[in-house]
């Protein structure tokens, strides 16, 4: 037993090689089978084959076209304001970053909004746009803010450029003296034409009328005031003598300018009235004067109306920084203005009433001046109580 024991012991590492080798045939045999299993698993779940679809025919014509401009770089662009690689601009307001372009950071003095877009279309208000009150300075010096400018689609960079002269122009007063004619009477001569007798309500009285010595005198006085005229006529056409061998014999009523254009009798209205319209030549003023067509409806003063054509002395003012002026007119007269760089605007005075004046231009359109900042193109004056129908 112990010779076995003995041979064992000496040959213990052969047997060790022999057990090795078996484990290491069965660990080999082991992966081999899974191997082999799953090399299977693989090939049965392997996909089938997807039958090949063909494409569309890709269109290239945009990029042929965008490679033709790229060799082109004086066509390069972007879709916003500036260059192809460089952003669109944006001004930090507030913490806030905002589009100039499509923003508005200046308000008219009326309330109205001015786009940003209008400042970046002159290069030198671009530069300066963010500034504060820049619609209010007035950036080619002629006298008009930036504001104004943009009301009036001038040109704010330009000093040539600039709004009318006489939207600086306002009215400040009239001082008016009454030259009221009162109809009197409508009547015909022997060949029946028509005439009329008026009465100067506010006409100047010669010395020999003012201070009558006599009764004859004061008669006489009664026959100036009803002259007789016809249509057509002016009223300084009409002579008054005095007695033959005295002083002032001769004496015109005054207003050449003042011509009776129409007598008319209206029977179409509750009580008939004679009207008559004047003209006065000088300013175009036109004026009625009318009468009840029978004496016992002549205690109405509503149907009494008096042509008034009032002598008016308007003053005007030209606020206008370059050269300010000072102006006094009347009716028919022309006011001129000048701009700083020479230009001329001419305009004639056809009326005034208590807190504006008419003006004419030099395309026969009315402009009428206010004593406020509220100047426009106005339609036709509304007329007074004596140029309307009664």
């Amino acid at each position: 037993m112990s010779a076995s024991n003995s041979k064992v012991k000496a040959n213990i590492h052969w047997l060790a090689s022999f057990l090795a080798g078996v484990a290491a045939l069965a660990a080999t045999w082991f992966v081999y089978q899974q191997t082999d299993d799953l090399s299977e698993t693989i090939h049965r779940k392997k996909p089938s084959k997807t039958p090949l679809i063909k494409l569309p025919d890709f269109d290239f014509s945009a990029f042929e076209k965008n490679a033709t401009t790229l060799k082109d770089p004086a066509k390069w662009g972007a879709d916003h304001a500036g260059s192809l690689f460089v952003s669109e601009r944006f001004l930090l307001e507030d913490g806030v970053l905002r589009n100039p372009e499509t923003a508005s950071f200046y308000s008219h003095s009326d309330g109205r909004s001015i786009d940003n877009a209008w400042f970046l279309s002159f290069p030198t208000l671009e530069k300066l746009l963010g500034t504060p009150k820049l619609h209010l300075q007035d950036s080619d010096e002629d006298g008009f803010t930036n504001e104004e400018e943009w009301s009036a689609k001038t040109d704010p960079t330009d000093a040539k450029s600039h709004p009318p002269l006489v939207s600086k122009l306002f009215f400040v007063k009239q001082t008016e003296v009454n030259n009221r004619i009162r109809l009197k009477q409508v009547v015909k001569n022997a060949s029946g034409e028509e005439l009329i007798t008026i009465e100067r309500v506010d006409a100047k009285l010669p010395t020999w009328l003012q201070t009558p010595k006599k009764y004859a005198d004061k008669i006489n006085a009664i026959k100036f005031l009803q002259p007789t005229l016809k249509k057509g006529q002016c009223i300084g056409d009409v002579t008054l003598l005095r007695e033959d061998g005295k002083p002032e014999t001769a004496y015109s009523i005054g207003d050449p300018h003042i011509k009776l254009l129409s007598i008319e009798h209206l029977t179409d209205v509750k009580v008939p009235l004679d009207r008559v319209r004047f003209i006065d030549t000088k300013s175009g003023r036109e004026r009625i004067a009318t009468k009840p067509t029978f004496s016992n409806d002549s205690r109405d003063p509503a149907l009494v109306v008096e042509a008034d054509f009032a002598d008016k002395s308007i003053s005007l003012t030209l606020r206008y920084a370059p050269n300010p002026m000072e102006y006094q007119t009347e009716p028919g007269k022309s006011v001129e203005l000048t701009s700083k760089t020479g230009e001329k605007e001419v305009y004639k005075v056809k009326d005034s009433t208590a807190n504006s004046v008419i003006l004419i231009d030099s395309k026969e359109a009315e402009i009428q001046v206010y004593s406020d900042n509220q100047n426009s193109q106005a339609p036709p004056p509304t007329r007074s109580s004596n140029m309307d129908k009664p």
